[in-house]
């Protein structure tokens, strides 16, 4: 991930492993900065199981692992964000989205362009035309969040989404300098991955 922030300076960029699931239900995040790729120094992992709405971090800090796990309110992350305008009266945002109808092929797969546009930003996707290994894309159709609030405030859209991976995000602001660029450097699906508790001590129990 790369990107410039809101005065047009470069944030610093950082790495973000999205695990493949078969279940749509488990799914699991690992992020790293350029400093935690040199050792595992301020790497953390998200980590969600929808069935029991539970999110579990793991994190390193100072040599030391540890994790902390948290119940959340589906309904409540999932519901429409409301805004108002200067006068008081709800705002309806406008949301154009659609397919261009230009294709390339990265890292060996096929994919679509979509584009979509609000009255705050112009994002351009790529994605796989197909879910990679049939695995099931956390940023797409089952993403728990956004399906269900867009079954509330653009339930027509929600039919449009595409059922492969995102393999890249080119977000431009209309509102400052800002621009967030995402790329899929590798994919390895047959590559499994365990995270043992055991390894990481609750917070909640570790001694001061």
């Amino acid at each position: 991930f790369t990107g410039i922030d809101a005065k047009g300076k470069d944030i610093e960029p950082f790495q973000l492993t999205s695990y493949l699931s078969s279940d749509p239900k488990i799914t699991a995040m690992e992020f790293k900065s350029e400093e935690s790729k040199k050792s595992e120094e301020g790497k953390f992992s998200l980590i969600y199981d929808f069935n029991r709405n539970v999110a579990i971090t793991l994190m390193v800090n100072e040599g030391q692992q540890m994790r902390m796990a948290y119940g959340y309110d589906a309904e409540m992350l999932s519901a429409p964000v409301e805004t108002q305008s200067a006068t008081g009266q709800q705002a309806n945002e406008s949301v154009k989205f659609e397919k261009t109808g230009n294709t390339k092929t990265i890292l060996g797969y096929q994919c679509e362009e979509y584009l979509i546009e609000t009255d705050e930003s112009t994002t351009l996707y790529w994605v796989t035309q197909s879910p990679v290994n049939s695995t099931t894309p956390f940023w797409a159709q089952n993403n728990p969040f956004l399906t269900a609030r867009m079954k509330t405030s653009n339930p027509a859209m929600l039919g449009q989404l595409p059922s492969g991976n995102m393999m890249e995000a080119h977000v431009t602001s209309k509102k400052d300098k800002s621009k967030f660029d995402m790329q899929v450097i590798d994919i390895q699906p047959d590559k499994g991955q365990k995270f043992l508790m055991a390894d990481y001590p609750s917070i909640a129990t570790m001694k001061q």
